[in-house]
């Protein structure tokens, strides 16, 4: 009688541990996720929280998949030519080609002037930081090369994005590249994908993304 008591509190302690572990890990990806573009790619945490182990299950979204159709999604990261800067991208292949999607996933002042993206930033003390990063145009170019490249030279329509936290203060100004912040991210590239041309399949997309994982994993 007593061994079976101790039995089943043991079970309750273990049951209580496995459940409190749960939810602290449950929070921590909630705000992993919240803090991320994550919200802008996948329905919610839930299915962000099944796909996060594999990134081939990453590559696809049930959000993406009704808004925008056929896709792959591909997350790169780079080391610029400037200062070393890591720098994270998504990269969103649909019928209408690949969405180059640069992120900059810390709340700034953002300011494009005379060929160099300025990030501005304070201190505990409030004092301006001012840190220089890449400009824009250079770096898309050169990811473009070098993931064409990746693609034995395959020639990929491309659209760049430049995306922010919805927190940041933007005075970017650029051709050609699209400078959003990430509430605006899926609403930009769905604009773009109505307004132009299919030039890939469901099965190009299939073909290029197995090429790319290839190369990668």
């Amino acid at each position: 009688m007593n061994d079976n008591r101790t039995l089943f509190v043991v079970l309750i302690g273990f049951f209580c541990m496995f459940s409190i572990a749960m939810v602290i890990k449950t929070i921590r990806n909630y705000y992993i996720f919240k803090a991320s573009f994550y919200t802008e790619i996948y329905s919610g945490l839930f299915e962000y929280i099944t796909r996060k182990k594999s990134l081939k299950r990453m590559s696809q979204s049930y959000w993406l998949e009704r808004e925008l159709g056929s896709h792959r999604i591909m997350y790169q990261i780079t080391k610029t030519k400037y200062e070393n800067i890591v720098q994270p991208y998504i990269l969103i292949l649909l019928t209408t080609g690949l969405y180059v999607i640069q992120i900059h996933n810390e709340s700034a002042h953002y300011i494009c002037h005379q060929g160099t993206l300025k990030k501005i930033t304070e201190n505990k003390n409030k004092e301006k930081i001012v840190q220089n990063l890449p400009f824009p145009i250079s770096e898309f170019k050169n990811f473009q090369y070098h993931f064409e490249l990746l693609l034995d030279n395959t020639v990929i329509p491309m659209r760049y994005i430049l995306a922010f936290t919805d927190h940041s203060q933007l005075d970017i100004y650029l051709k050609d590249i699209s400078v959003i912040q990430k509430k605006q991210l899926i609403q930009t590239i769905k604009e773009y994908h109505l307004q132009s041309k299919d030039v890939y399949s469901k099965e190009d997309i299939e073909r290029i993304y197995y090429h790319f994982t290839k190369k990668i994993f």
